[in-house]
């Protein structure tokens, strides 16, 4: 099943949930479809949450590019974004989106990585 976007506001922030299979190449155009919406929606706070049984891997490159996307598309200097990915995720997976981490934070962007939505929130809310 190719992956899919579902977009819910809450009173204080922006949820992003995503399910499906991705393939490389996939996430610049998941990313692509969440900078639209936030073109026709601004938020300041954005939660991303890959829900359970998502499968597909980015390797080392695509996720440098990616956080270089990222930053490229300015929309997101004055937005915080957090990425939850649950304990259940594999621990290479988690691994490479701290990398990621890294690689958007030296570009400029306000973006950090979870394991439990509780961290999420609290950094989400505190900034």
């Amino acid at each position: 099943m190719p992956y899919a976007l579902n977009f819910t506001k809450n009173n204080h922030y922006l949820h992003i949930g995503f399910t499906g299979d991705f393939r490389p190449g996939d996430v610049k155009t998941l990313w692509a479809e969440i900078r639209a919406y936030l073109n026709l929606h601004p938020q300041k706070r954005i939660l991303v949450e890959e829900h359970p049984g998502a499968t597909g891997r980015l390797d080392t490159l695509e996720v440098y590019e990616t956080a270089a996307f990222l930053a490229n598309t300015k929309l997101t200097y004055n937005v915080r974004i957090a990425l939850l990915y649950q304990a259940s995720v594999q621990k290479e997976t988690f691994k490479q989106a701290q990398f990621g981490e890294t690689v958007a934070i030296n570009r400029g962007l306000n973006l950090k990585v979870f394991h439990t939505r509780e961290d999420a929130e609290q950094w989400l809310l505190t900034g």
